[in-house]
């Protein structure tokens, strides 16, 4: 467990996770407002494209969380630093 709060990868990690989770409510609030512009609930095909794009696009940025939520937490409990933020000269190979 990493304990110093300015751990500059304690940093990234958490730029990471809350631009993710910004993301993925941004997403959420497309899809609800395109949902919301078909009164009768039956789009049409244009409508319809426009909602499975913006499902899409939801999904996606979920799974974007998800992924900068686990690096964090598996950083966090237990200090494990994701191999793209390794630096060679401060974690040598060993």
């Amino acid at each position: 467990m990493v304990d110093d709060a300015s751990d500059p990868i304690e940093e990234r990690l958490e730029a990471e996770l809350t631009g993710a989770e910004k993301a993925w409510a941004e997403a959420r609030g497309a899809l609800k407002r395109i949902t919301a512009e078909v009164p009768s609930g039956l789009p049409d095909n244009d409508g319809l494209q426009r909602i499975r794009n913006a499902g899409v696009r939801q999904k996606a940025a979920g799974a974007m969380y998800l992924r900068a939520l686990e690096r964090y937490t598996d950083f966090v409990l237990r200090g494990t630093i994701p191999d793209d933020l390794k630096s060679p000269s401060r974690y040598p190979p060993g």
